[in-house]
């Protein structure tokens, strides 16, 4: 898989999960050679789009960091310009025995799956709200004609 990946034209984005419950979402771009004594690929080396994180309860992931391909910086102080510049040293390197596990990531996939997440949590929070308030007007309805009869 991650030989596919680096391969892969266009790149193919790779979810790396590590054994700390760190979560990356990055472009394969390096191997380390293999070697008689270490074995085959005991680090890969991979440009980040997104990181973060696993909570350890529900291991839902949680996203809290996004790379960008380009930023804009200032040139001197005395000198009032900016300019894009692409991001390319932005590499990072793990060592294989860290990664629990890998595999595609797919944003159109991780995007519908998380709008359609957000609108039911949003339809619970409208279903739940009307309930409470549906719940309060019977209960005082219930209360005055309690106490209308009771008179």
């Amino acid at each position: 898989m991650l030989l596919d990946a680096m391969e892969s034209s266009p790149k193919k984005p790779v979810l790396i999960n590590l054994s700390s419950r760190k979560v990356y979402v990055g472009i394969i771009n390096g191997l380390e050679e293999p070697t008689e004594n270490e074995g085959p690929n005991n680090y890969i080396s991979f440009f980040p789009l997104m990181s973060g994180f696993r909570d350890k309860d529900t291991l839902l992931i949680n996203f809290t960091n996004f790379y960008p391909g380009e930023i804009t910086v200032k040139s001197l102080p005395t000198v009032k310009t900016r300019k894009k510049e692409t991001v390319q040293d932005l590499n990072i390197i793990v060592g294989v025995n860290e990664i629990s596990h890998l595999s595609w990531f797919d944003f159109k996939m991780y995007n519908a799956i998380n709008d359609s997440a957000a609108k039911a949590d949003k339809k619970e929070t409208i279903r739940f709200a009307y309930l409470k308030s549906f719940t309060k007007t019977n209960y005082r309805t219930d209360k005055k004609s309690t106490s209308n009869r009771s008179s």
